[in-house]
């Protein structure tokens, strides 16, 4: 459990990282025993997103938690039915995408959901940008957000979204006789 953790702190940290002291962000990993019918393990990740506020994130459930008042606010039940397994937590001027889904072997086909936690005047949800066959790779640069897709008459190409339905398009068809599987993002002089 020990080195899943730490992988995923290693993983998942540098999405958070903002420059300035101002913004200065930190992650506190809390294993703790879930003391309800079933006893399982419960792995919370606090990251310090403002003064006053914190997100955990904790078996797929989104969390809000204001150090002056010291309790946990549920923002988001992902998947009411169970765990929805979030990962590639990302950061984009300040709204978190994520993408849930789990990779299936057997049977039907997996299904990820590129999301991001939208935040309104009766609270936090989920909101869903899309669904794949496959997303991985989230890279922000500046107020967009970009990544790899697995698109049906495709493959695998580079996308990108704006936090909108309508803005989460195909960039670029890079091989057009198949996927061309693009990873290892980078910013170079924001291009």
């Amino acid at each position: 459990m020990k080195n899943k953790l730490e992988g995923f702190v290693k993983d998942n940290k540098k999405q958070f990282e903002v420059k300035g002291p101002s913004d200065k962000l930190w992650a506190k990993i809390e294993a703790e025993l879930d003391k309800q019918e079933k006893p399982k393990k419960s792995i919370k990740l606090y990251q310090w997103m403002s003064i006053a506020a914190m997100l955990v994130i904790s078996l797929g459930v989104y969390f809000t938690y204001n150090y002056k008042q010291a309790n946990n606010i549920d923002v988001a039940d992902i998947n009411p039915d169970g765990s929805s397994s979030p990962r590639l937590l990302t950061n984009v001027n300040g709204t978190l995408f994520f993408v849930t889904g789990n990779m299936v072997m057997f049977g039907p086909p997996s299904v990820y959901k590129l999301q991001k936690l939208k935040e309104t005047p009766s609270g936090s949800i989920v909101e869903t940008l899309m669904e794949s066959g496959y997303i991985e790779n989230l890279f922000a640069m500046d107020s967009t957000l970009y990544f790899s897709a697995l698109d049906s008459t495709k493959g695998n190409e580079l996308w990108k979204t704006d936090g909108t339905v309508a803005g989460t398009i195909l960039l670029k068809d890079i091989n057009l006789s198949g996927s061309s599987a693009p990873s290892g993002f980078t910013n170079v002089n924001d291009t």
